[in-house]
């Protein structure tokens, strides 16, 4: 077993530096020690790390120990921005200079747990007394541009997963083309520069998506750190490239087209054979609910299809469980079983899914990729082409499940119902008042989140508006 080092600790896996502070200088440091992660999982780079900050925090207490009063002052300020972990009584708080109160919580959110090693330092090499005034060139003492995403990051809603998702993306492309560097040295010019070559590869819409991430993360550290980011200015920053149309944007399915896709040999094929019923419910679910492809293919047949008290069918579209997620919060939802669907046979195929003891709608489908809908979608795809429906217009293009959405999506414009099939569809949509406007955020946040909330039953009587004039066949029981 190797010598233990008495300034590691670990929390978790993490390994964490700490030492205690000498009880003379308690009062004022006003904690009795110092407590910091070292972000690694090895032992190995832990114990140089830590060993290498406990003499650096030896001879910060040395040089304390001569500091003036001026100075002093300055590490009561230092006890917030420093984070360093308070024990002392609530009442010893109480009983601190009103200054000194008044100092600390101007800088409070002014630096991070990144910055303490070089804040402390600096107030500490500068205050002993007899020391030589410093006459270097001076280095900004803002945080990294590194530091500043991974404390956004870790302190981002970690129940937004696919926000998440998008921010690690977008922040790391950032973070390579801008540099490390201190963020009040990141000027107007360089995101100006930045995102006018990034539009030269990307779509009008991918460049919103990356600027909205990057918009985020400057109004953040602009919030907490004196002169982040400059004179930036993203909302001055337009899209000046040339795609503003997605080249692989899809249409809606025409009718006859839905009527080859459901009625063709193929078809008749996979509903009469056991083994591949699973490629007719597929596309009859897309057709009947306009949910993703992946929202379909993650469902959970043991938890996810329910019966409420009153007898209504219907499907739970969630983020619950492994390899679970949806597009946006609007996309955690429930969804009416189309009574097509139930006369198709849909209650038996998930019945017989249910006794097999799967928990995928269709685990005939392997999971090859990060999602449950990516080989479901390929092989859809496929089809589409194998029948001669597979269109490849720019901008108006038929080539996947998603061409469904558009389909429902359309056909409820058409029947005048659109507003009400948004919530269904898992579109966030506008809340408007008896006359029609929209209601602001302020006033939305003095209604209950119940109220908001569209009746299961009112989404019955929406999703049954829905129909298409097709002869289907009625799939055969599956076979696993």
């Amino acid at each position: 077993m190797p010598p233990r080092n008495p300034y590691l600790i670990r929390r978790g896996n993490v390994f964490n530096f700490r030492i205690a502070v000498p009880a003379d200088l308690r009062e004022v440091f006003q904690c009795r020690e110092v407590v910091r992660s070292l972000k690694t999982e090895r032992r190995a780079e832990a114990v140089p790390l830590a060993l290498k900050m406990a003499a650096e925090a030896m001879i910060f207490f040395n040089e304390a120990r001569t500091m003036d009063k001026a100075k002093e002052r300055q590490l009561w300020a230092l006890r917030e921005k420093l984070k360093l972990k308070d024990q002392l009584l609530d009442d010893e708080l109480r009983n601190i200079e009103a200054d000194h109160r008044a100092e600390i919580i101007k800088t409070k959110k002014e630096v991070t747990l990144k910055a303490e090693n070089e804040i402390l330092k600096s107030v500490m090499r500068s205050g002993g007394s007899g020391g030589k005034r410093d006459t270097s060139p001076k280095k900004s003492k803002s945080l990294l541009l590194s530091v500043v995403i991974d404390e956004f990051m870790s302190g981002y809603d970690p129940t937004k997963k696919p926000m998440l998702a998008k921010h690690k993306t977008n922040l790391a492309r950032f973070l390579a083309a801008i540099g490390d560097k201190p963020i009040d040295e990141i000027r107007h010019i360089d995101l100006s520069r930045h995102l006018a070559d990034y539009c030269k590869g990307a779509h009008e819409k991918t460049f919103k998506n990356y600027k909205s991430s990057l918009t985020q993360l400057t109004n953040w550290a602009r919030a907490r750190y004196e002169h982040a980011f400059g004179n930036t200015d993203l909302a001055a920053i337009k899209y000046n490239g040339s795609r503003s149309e997605p080249e692989n944007k899809q249409r809606s399915f025409k009718h006859d087209e839905l009527v080859t896709l459901f009625t063709c040999e193929k078809m008749k094929g996979f509903c009469k054979n056991g083994k591949d019923v699973h490629k007719f419910w597929l596309p009859a679910l897309g057709l009947f609910t306009g949910a993703r492809v992946s929202e379909i293919c993650q469902v959970d047949p043991q938890r996810d299809i329910v019966q409420d008290e009153s007898g209504i069918w219907y499907i739970s579209i969630n983020d619950n469980g492994e390899g679970k997620s949806v597009k946006t919060a609007a996309g955690i939802r429930v969804v009416p079983i189309h009574s097509r669907l139930i006369e198709l046979g849909l209650l038996d195929y998930v019945s017989a899914v249910r006794k097999a003891g799967y928990t995928r709608l269709f685990p005939q489908w392997k999971q090859a990729g990060k999602k449950a809908g990516d080989a479901p979608g390929h092989d859809f795809r496929r089809y589409l082409e194998s029948i001669g429906l597979r269109d490849d217009t720019k901008g108006k293009a038929l080539t996947g499940m998603h061409a469904f959405r558009k389909t429902v999506l359309t056909a409820s414009y058409r029947g005048g119902f659109l507003g009400a099939i948004l919530p269904i569809v898992g579109h966030e949509n506008d809340v408007l008042d008896e006359s029609g406007s929209k209601i602001s955020a302020v006033s939305l946040g003095y209604v209950d989140e119940e109220a908001l909330k569209v009746p299961l039953a009112d989404k019955v009587a929406t999703i049954e508006k829905l129909r298409f004039d097709i002869d289907f066949v009625k799939p055969v029981a599956p076979i696993f």
